[in-house]
């Protein structure tokens, strides 16, 4: 038979990923309605939508990240439907523990501890308090710390934000160094895809992380290794910000380990990508937004 697979946020960064990686499967059939097609925020038009397609699993990735009304308005639309579809895996954060008391190599124990006071880690810990009270077996939450890939908001993400600074003669920098549990995206949808004949999963909220955070400015240095930049890697501040981690144990003790991409690879794709996406049009944008950002740092420091 064939699987029915909807993606709710299908136009964000993880779910276009999401998207391409399943299109390219044998035997899915990927919806993925855009807002003219679903209005997420309409609850008649969410139940109308799913009680016809009914499908096997859905994937929530939809968040307005400046809109907590918004954003749960959108998730209870869809977690109201849940007599129509199979199961559904949302897409947690590690934010979802408040940033205020994160502890390196967290575990999922101190979830409830801490309510998270930003926008964003108080949706996601919102909609992950409704998932671990339930008492239908039909959800699974994985807590992401730190995703990247195509299509992420290359102005303001770090790897991406590196990358597109070499091609665009700017220096790779960073603010201040820092360990940081990142993922890339091709391997979040394979490990996605490989749960699917697991679901339902013993426990609801899992850390999907691999462990064993990185360094930027180790980071860094592939991006200027794959790009073959002389420039200096600007560091703008010493010493070390919080280590941002999880501990993905309790997961891959129940589904099975996970082998993720070395960066090399992951970032040499990433690299290959801009190159032959990237356009001077592009280009020229890039450098302005860049310009603008420097200029309103310098406003700030003559203010202080």
């Amino acid at each position: 038979n064939i699987m029915k697979l909807l993606i709710i946020g299908g136009t964000g960064f993880i779910g276009k990923n999401l998207k391409e990686y399943f299109n390219k499967q044998g035997e899915i059939s990927v919806y993925s309605p855009t807002r003219q097609e679903l209005n997420l925020v309409d609850d008649i038009a969410c139940m109308d939508y799913i009680k016809s397609l009914k499908p096997d699993i859905v994937i929530h990735s939809a968040v307005q990240i400046d809109s907590l009304e918004n954003s749960l308005k959108a998730f209870y639309n869809i977690y109201n439907t849940h007599e129509y579809f199979g199961h559904m895996i949302q897409i947690g954060s590690g934010s979802e523990y408040d940033r205020r008391c994160y502890e390196p190599r967290i575990n999922e124990t101190p979830f409830f501890k801490s309510i998270p006071v930003d926008t964003y880690g108080l949706t996601k810990f919102s909609i992950a308090t409704v998932l671990e009270n339930t008492l239908n077996k039909k959800f699974t939450n994985l807590r992401c710390f730190g995703v990247f890939g195509k299509y992420e908001d290359y102005s303001r993400r770090f790897i991406s934000n590196n990358i597109c600074n070499t091609i665009a003669g700017l220096p790779i920098s960073l603010n201040r160094d820092m360990l940081f549990d990142y993922i890339w995206v091709e391997d979040f949808a394979k490990f996605t895809h490989s749960i699917f004949d697991k679901l339902p999963l013993p426990s609801v909220s899992y850390n999907f992380c691999s462990g064993n955070p990185v360094s930027l400015l180790s980071l860094a240095k592939i991006i200027k290794k794959l790009m073959n930049t002389e420039m200096k890697i600007q560091v703008k501040n010493s010493g070390m910000n919080k280590e941002y981690s999880g501990d993905p144990s309790k997961l891959f003790n129940e589904v099975g380990n996970f082998e993720f991409t070395a960066f090399e690879d992951s970032i040499k794709s990433l690299v290959e990508f801009y190159q032959n996406n990237f356009t001077t049009e592009d280009i020229k944008k890039f450098k302005e937004i860049s310009e603008q950002q420097v200029n309103i740092i310098r406003t700030s420091s003559v203010a202080k």
